[in-house]
Parts: structure tokens; sequence; C-alpha cells
């Protein structure tokens, strides 16, 4: 297996980030609104 270039193992880095940052940010809003509507 030969080693893969810098550059593509940093932008899969950081689209991984951004995908974990984006399912995390989904499941906060999807947390506050399930919340907002018990409340009400």
């Amino acid at each position: 297996m030969k080693k893969t270039k810098p550059i593509i193992r940093i932008l899969l880095g950081i689209s991984l980030i951004m995908l974990i940052t984006g399912l995390n940010q989904y499941f906060t809003d999807v947390m506050a609104t399930k919340h907002i509507i018990t409340t009400c």
C-alpha cells in the first residue's frame, strides 16, 4: 500500500471534522426543538 498524499489526508481530516461538527449541530438543534415541543 502506497502512502497517501499529505494533501489528500489533510482534506479527508477536514471533511471528517466538518461532518462531525455538522452532525453535532444537527443533533443539538433536534434536541432543542424536541425540548421546546415537550415544554409547550
